[in-house]
């Protein structure tokens, strides 16, 4: 019976159980696999050549050197942004072996040292974009069947903003006051009064509101942190009560329409109600009611007297309101 060698044994005569022996000079690279080793000929820090044949096939831009767009990747493909950094900024060899395993499901072969960054980092950001490139193609194809292609590629400009997060305009109290559109009773009547005093009470908090996020920005806090109430349901998962989030909650979108004409059509109707004690009886408490999708708010007037009821009333609203309920 004839001995099982190991990877590394000494080489022994030819003969039955014996493995090939590699070409002289030649370095063995190594990678993870279920079961041991697996050593291939060729070259440290390379990519297997059939690998690069069937990427270099599925690449329609040859020439395109994807690390310098890999920064502007984002949603699923953000492992790998942040994978590419870790390995660009790890200073030693120890650093890279914790990162071996998302490094290998890269489609790396070669070593993992420091030395071999540059071929790390590369084959990363290859992985990344050549993902990308299927996805963006069939974009293509669904917008060639209504002829948007022709329309994207002779208004280049215009369209780019349609696409680039970049473009998107910050929500602040100045777009949400233009967009307020109250519905108010009589001029001169009591009701009136109240209705005025309450848009003024939601100026005051929306502009309280940008002024904490300013400060917080200044202080160097968090993105979307400060001391103001959290917000559980919005886009942030969890972010601090702001201009955008109030926007949220009464449109259901946190953002300013990208076109023109939407950002100019979209109006917030405020309704007023007085007369709850009718319908619910003796009671100390009712909160605003919002109908996103006729983009509608309606304020109790009478639980709204002074600026700080308006102000833990509203917060309250807000921070437990994101679901489709009135409890």
């Amino acid at each position: 019976m004839h001995k099982q060698q190991s990877e590394f044994s000494p080489p022994q005569p030819a003969g039955v159980g014996r493995r090939p022996s590699r070409p002289p000079g030649e370095t063995p690279t190594q990678r993870r696999s279920a079961g041991g080793l697996l050593v291939s000929p060729h070259p440290p820090g390379a990519a297997h050549p059939e690998q690069l044949r069937r990427r270099k096939e599925s690449n329609p831009y040859p020439g395109v050197r994807f690390q310098r767009f890999l920064p502007q990747v984002v949603g699923p493909w953000a492992g790998e942004m942040r994978l590419y950094f870790q390995v660009e900024n790890a200073e030693g060899g120890e650093r890279l072996i914790d990162l071996s395993d998302a490094i290998v499901a890269c489609g790396y072969t070669g070593l993992i040292n420091v030395d071999q960054k540059k071929a790390i980092t590369d084959a990363i950001a290859l992985h990344a974009l050549v993902r990308l490139i299927p996805i963006l193609n069939q974009l293509r194809e669904g917008l060639r069947l209504y002829g948007l292609d022709e329309v994207l590629a002779r208004h280049t400009q215009m369209c780019q903003q349609l696409f680039v997060p970049g473009h998107l305009q910050e929500v602040n109290v100045d777009f949400l006051l233009l967009a307020l559109s109250p519905d108010f009773s009589e001029e001169g009547s009591v009701r009136r009064q109240r209705e005025m005093q309450i848009i003024n009470f939601l100026q005051d908090f929306l502009q309280k509101l940008e002024d904490r996020e300013a400060d917080s920005q200044e202080e160097g806090s968090p993105e979307g942190q400060s001391h103001v109430a959290a917000v559980h349901g919005t886009n942030g998962g969890g972010e601090r009560l702001s201009v955008r989030s109030f926007l949220q909650w009464v449109t259901g979108q946190a953002h300013v329409p990208l076109i023109e004409s939407k950002r100019e059509a979209i109006k917030i109707t405020v309704n007023f109600d007085h007369d709850c004690d009718s319908r619910y009886g003796a009671h100390s408490l009712c909160y605003p009611i919002v109908n996103a999708c006729a983009v509608a708010i309606t304020f109790p007037t009478r639980h709204l007297a002074t600026s700080q009821e308006f102000e833990n009333n509203l917060t309250e609203a807000i921070c437990g309101g994101y679901k489709f309920s009135r409890h």
